[in-house]
């Protein structure tokens, strides 16, 4: 190598090995008879090193030279190569997923996890595009095979996610130019309403549920484990595999305010296809016993307030069982073990099963009508902390504390433990009584919805009232927030929609008040979707929480915003324009009520 006065001179000897490659092998025979093969390897830190190997013939010894380079070259150094198939490249990205983790926190995935992708590969990604190579998938190739699964009736939302993951890994080793998946049309689904319980459902769940109400003549049992499950499920809102998992050292019935903490989930048994059992290498179960995990789905702890009547059933349990030991189960079965999740799904469907309005209810069910009480009293994020989900993320979660202890929202959980009538979103009671006293009626239209009208048509005289109290109203001055003026009314007002209406009073009566949830479930907007759409869309609990019949508003606000808004259009019939039905509690002394988005004038 010479030097210039430009720098040193290229090298213009032997290009080196590219990582991982070796040269070409030489052979030798010894004295002894056996051969001797040997090449210069380039490992993956970029230093040679010379592998050599023997054998009693030189085809012997070629053989089992590249058995040692095969054993010290790593294919994962590599990366994913354009001539790797789909189904290739997804094992290798769920190889992948056992050493660097995944999902929002980034720690190893569960077994659970890992068990379910492996399905989504076996089951719906090798049949459709296993042999494709990387370097022919394009998105309409991928769009047709994804629509011809969902036509045969399976869902493949999570396939979504590992052809996501895999071509996201594949662009970035240079084996795909781009991932295709975000261009992909998702698939077309009627909307699915979230089932929930009523308050008087969920009442009538535990009494069917209690041994006395199954209980036959001259036979022996049932026992109270199904009873006090869905007690405590309806009570907390925990997934079935955390109700299952609580101990006696995990709750607190002796203070003034009864808490159970949850800290663990119960895992079932998940053995793996038989195709795999044949190499001893690969154990032949995920998961191999049932057993208690000591951390929930979120890797989150949390303390929930107990309902007193639960408190009191959970006491009277302890009482009477022998297993009373700090690490014993607190719902133990009749050997002191945990009770088995599938048990009580089996359990639960043979109570409903002859309950017509109570058909179909899992322990899920139960979960999400918790959070859906939760939310619609106290807002989304309390329903997120009630459930157990990951309240905050990205940056802001580097600088937002856990807060482990979970407020107390027993006010809207209490009712379904007593007989009193303190409802407040049965649809029946709530929504239409105050329409019947109105002279409205609910009747089905063209698409089959339920929608409020007058049984009489609006008489001049309403809409006279209704023009004389805007064009009144008109005249006084419109409040100020933060410093900002606003004009007065037009003149004009009398043609407003309620959506000016509205937008008034969410701004002022409750964004003010940093209850946007609230704000949108009193205005008839989505509450929650299934992709992060602003601040307020909350992506888990889109699955937990059901707009119900009534949404309710602060009622203690004193804005003129919303005095006005009552005066407008507490003589109007009611025109929702969205699917979802609908009563938004008003300021007003009388709590009257109305709904909807737009007003006929």
């Amino acid at each position: 190598m010479t030097t210039s006065p430009r720098g040193p001179a290229k090298n213009t000897g032997r290009p080196a090995l590219p990582l991982g490659d070796s040269g070409t092998p030489w052979t030798t025979k010894k004295d002894n008879g056996r051969w001797v093969a040997g090449v210069w390897l380039r490992r993956t830190d970029g230093r040679r090193r010379q592998v050599t190997a023997s054998g009693a013939s030189k085809g012997a010894a070629l053989r089992n030279l590249q058995r040692k380079l095969d054993a010290l070259v790593q294919p994962a150094s590599q990366g994913m190569q354009p001539s790797w198939t789909v189904g290739h490249g997804a094992r290798h990205w769920r190889k992948r997923l056992e050493n660097v983790g995944g999902g929002v926190t980034g720690r190893p995935l569960k077994p659970q996890s890992l068990a379910g992708y492996d399905s989504e590969i076996r089951r719906i990604i090798d049949p459709v595009l296993g042999d494709v190579r990387l370097d022919e998938v394009t998105i309409a190739l991928v769009e047709e095979a994804l629509a011809t699964v969902e036509h045969a009736g399976l869902s493949t939302a999570r396939a979504r996610d590992v052809l996501n993951g895999l071509f996201r890994l594949a662009v970035r080793d240079n084996a795909m130019r781009e991932n295709p998946m975000p261009y992909v049309a998702a698939p077309a689904r009627e909307p699915k309403e979230v089932e929930v319980l009523t308050v008087p459902q969920a009442r009538h769940l535990l009494r069917v549920a209690h041994p006395d109400f199954r209980r036959i003549p001259g036979r022996r049992g049932p026992n109270r484990d199904l009873h006090d499950v869905i007690a405590v499920a309806l009570a907390t809102g925990m997934r079935i595999g955390e109700v299952l998992a609580l101990r006696h050292q995990d709750v607190d019935l002796d203070s003034d305010i009864a808490t159970a903490t949850v800290c663990g989930t119960m895992v079932e048994p998940i053995r793996k296809p038989r195709s795999e059992w044949a190499d001893p290498d690969v154990p032949e179960y995920y998961i191999e016993t049932y057993h208690r995990q000591p951390s929930t789905k979120t890797n989150r702890v949390r303390t929930l307030v107990l309902p007193e009547a639960v408190a009191q059933q959970m006491r009277e349990r302890c009482s009477r069982t022998r297993f009373a030991e700090p690490s014993h189960p607190l719902l133990a079965s009749g050997s002191g073990q945990h009770l088995w999740a599938a048990n009580i799904r089996t359990r639960l469907r043979k109570a409903v099963a002859d309950e017509e309005a109570l058909v179909g209810t899992t322990p899920h069910t139960l979960r999400r009508t918790v959070g859906t009480l939760v939310a619609t009293e106290h807002g989304l994020d309390a329903a997120r902390r009630q459930l157990g989900h990951v309240v905050v993320t990205g940056a802001l979660a580097r600088y937002v504390a856990h807060r482990r202890e979970v407020p107390d929202y027993t006010d809207v959980l209490t009712p379904i433990f007593t007989e009193t009538d303190q409802l407040r979103i049965s649809h029946a009671e709530h929504v239409q009584a105050p329409f019947a006293s109105k002279g409205l009626q609910e009747v089905p239209d063209r698409r089959g919805r339920h929608r409020p009208h007058r049984t009489a048509p609006a008489g001049p005289g309403e809409r006279s009232r209704l023009r004389t109290s805007l064009k009144s109203e008109a005249s006084l001055p419109a409040p100020g927030r933060e410093g900002r003026s606003h004009s007065a009314l037009p003149q004009g007002a009398a043609s407003l929609r309620l959506g000016a209406l509205g937008r008034a009073i969410g701004c002022e009566c409750l964004a003010g008040l940093r209850q946007r949830g609230l704000a949108r479930l009193a205005l008839g907007h989505v509450v929650t979707s299934s992709r992060p759409k602003d601040e307020g869309s909350h992506r888990q609990c889109g699955s937990y929480t059901g707009l119900r019949a009534n949404s309710c508003c602060s009622s203690d606000s004193s804005s003129p915003w919303a005095l006005r808004a009552w005066r407008a259009t507490s003589a109007l019939r009611v025109l929702p324009r969205n699917d979802a039905r609908q009563t938004t509690v008003l300021p007003s002394s009388s709590a009257r009520r109305t709904s909807g988005r737009k007003l006929a004038v």
